[in-house]
């Protein structure tokens, strides 16, 4: 027996894929080669071919592709220089994010994006949980615990690793 998305019909010849935004970044590329080597539909978009912030743009990725899930792997990852550069950090790892789950969430998809531990102050003995309380020091990890709320808040089904 061989699973298929929900929004493939069985008279369909090709799988519907997996969307994974952020293909020229590091998690994207892994991401991308680990679909390959799977055997699984995937298509990977730049941040040309997809802008995560722009509603416009994200309806019209979702529209072309019809994928079964999205997996957001784009963001702002300059850690040190988003100290000066806040706006476009919080536009790509906090707004981006949530303009692609409240898309997902309306269509219906699986939605996966990711966090950081920067979301934390380092300050608590032991391991961090799920309910270890964030405490961000730094502009990165603020807009990290933002997308974090934004997301869960327009997708209460995402997964936010």
């Amino acid at each position: 027996m061989q699973l298929k998305p929900d929004n493939q019909s069985d008279n369909e010849t090709t799988p519907a894929p997996l969307l994974i935004a952020g293909a020229s970044g590091t998690l994207g590329r892994a991401l991308s080669h680990l679909c390959q080597v799977r055997g699984l539909p995937a298509v990977a978009l730049s941040r040309a071919e997809l802008d995560i912030a722009n509603p416009d743009s994200v309806a019209q990725a979702l529209d072309a592709h019809r994928p079964w899930a999205v997996v957001n792997a784009a963001g702002y990852v300059r850690v040190d220089e988003a100290e000066s550069d806040e706006e476009r950090c919080f536009r790509e790892n906090a707004t981006g994010p949530a303009v692609l789950a409240a898309a997902c969430a309306q269509r219906e998809l699986p939605f996966l994006t990711f966090s950081s531990d920067l979301v934390f102050d380092g300050q608590q003995e032991g391991p961090y949980t799920e309910s270890s309380v964030p405490n961000p020091l730094n502009v990165y990890g603020r807009s990290k615990h933002a997308a974090e709320q934004r997301v869960l808040a327009v997708h209460p089904a995402a997964l936010v690793v």
